[in-house]
């Protein structure tokens, strides 16, 4: 995992941490399961389109 992904974890963990309310903190953690899920189906995404021939 990239040091800008594990970036971006930590800094939902501190919002979630620091909420004020149970529905602020449902909400931060909704969002960065959201995020994750993302971040797994789009991964594979941006490996396939490394691989086409003359990109870049």
């Amino acid at each position: 995992m990239s040091s800008q992904i594990q970036d971006i974890w930590s800094r939902f963990d501190e919002l979630i941490k620091n909420a004020e309310t149970p529905e602020a903190r449902m909400i931060g953690e909704t969002t960065k399961l959201q995020t994750m899920l993302l971040n797994l189906r789009l991964a594979p995404i941006e490996h396939l389109l490394e691989k086409i021939p003359g990109k870049g």
